[in-house]
């Protein structure tokens, strides 16, 4: 490799590293980055229809699916807040990606659960403050549903992240 081509090398690959993350949508913060979601998972966002008493609250529902058939489902309230995600996947998502600031508390939450229960390997109901979590994971596939108490529209349902 000459010195020219490895300088340029060089130079690209430090400004690939001093580029900012790719920005995100995630639990409680504003909605307008949820593209940067389906970049970082390499999938096709669309809007989705809302149900009936979930839509007459102004509540958004933004799905990424990709390739595999995986999808991943962010909630947006009328204040253009994500309240709530779902997701359907062969793989487990990054959950620190989609919980943001509240991934501790899930954290700290799963482990009171892996305490209380030793081997709950395939699902379970974590609660921890404002965070709610239901998940579980058979055979490649990972389900699960997460919001945030205190963000959730009036009239809304977890029965409503479907």
């Amino acid at each position: 490799m000459s010195i020219a081509r490895a300088r340029a090398a060089l130079a690209l690959l430090a400004a690939l590293a001093a580029a900012a993350p790719a920005a995100r949508a995630v639990l409680g913060e504003d909605a307008a980055s949820i593209q940067g979601d389906a970049l970082r998972v390499q999938g096709q966002r669309r809007m989705a229809a809302a149900a009936t008493a979930v839509a007459a609250a102004g509540v958004q529902v933004h799905v990424i699916e990709q390739a595999d058939g995986s999808t991943i489902r962010e909630y947006v309230s009328a204040a253009g807040v994500v309240f709530a995600v779902a997701w359907n996947a062969r793989n487990k998502p990054r959950l620190d990606e989609l919980f943001g600031r509240h991934y501790a508390d899930y954290a700290a939450g799963a482990r009171q659960v892996m305490a209380r229960h030793p081997g709950a390997l395939h699902g379970a109901v974590v609660e921890q403050g404002d965070l709610v979590v239901q998940a579980s994971a058979y055979l490649n596939r990972h389900v699960g549903r997460a919001w945030l108490r205190s963000q959730v529209p009036a009239g809304w349902t977890p029965d409503a992240l479907r």
